[in-house]
């Protein structure tokens, strides 16, 4: 009795959502929510995760550099792979998520937001 009655309230706690436009839609199981109010503030702190990570890992060429919500890591058709898993690292000891990375290549700062906020089509 105990059991089923806890997972009815795990269940109803977890799908419960207020409307909201479909491009702020993000799942309730991380362990913050994003909202049309905090969207920027959460953009920001995926940036300013993402400037630490790449400016600590390589500071001469990231030093100086503004990160914004449209800055990719591919230029030329060619993707740097090194910066990729160091923003991918960062992402994840930040946000405490877990990215699978046999699947998915963070390049710029639009798909990281997507993916710490569990949602892939965030653009």
């Amino acid at each position: 009795m105990l059991g089923r009655l806890a997972k009815s309230s795990l269940r109803s706690f977890t799908t419960h959502h207020a409307w909201t436009p479909s491009r702020y839609s993000f799942p309730s199981a991380h362990a913050f929510e994003v909202t049309p109010e905090t969207t920027e503030l959460f953009v920001r702190r995926v940036i300013k995760c993402i400037r630490e990570r790449l400016v600590t890992y390589d500071p001469e060429r990231w030093r100086g550099v503004e990160i914004t919500y449209n800055s990719h890591w591919n230029h030329g058709g060619y993707v740097d792979i090194p910066t990729c898993i160091q923003v991918h690292e960062a992402l994840e000891k930040e946000f405490k998520v877990e990215i699978l990375d046999q699947r998915i290549l963070v390049t710029d700062v639009s798909t990281a937001c997507a993916l710490v906020a569990g949602i892939e089509h965030l653009r």
